[in-house]
């Protein structure tokens, strides 16, 4: 195996892992500590922009 294999291999992993530690392994939708952040940064955000908060969908 080369090195170009293995640092795709490696990269994978990594995605994988981020997926393993940001979503519910069985709804496969976002964790609560994920959801939370996301939250708390859009919040920071209409603050600092003196913006209501809106949802990314809207």
């Amino acid at each position: 195996m080369g090195r170009l294999a293995i640092g795709e291999s490696i990269l994978k992993l990594e995605e994988r892992l981020e997926q393993m530690a940001t979503h519910d392994a069985l709804t496969n939708l976002l964790n609560r500590r994920t959801l939370y952040a996301s939250a708390q940064t859009e919040l920071n955000r209409s603050v600092r922009e003196k913006q209501p908060a809106k949802p990314d969908h809207a």
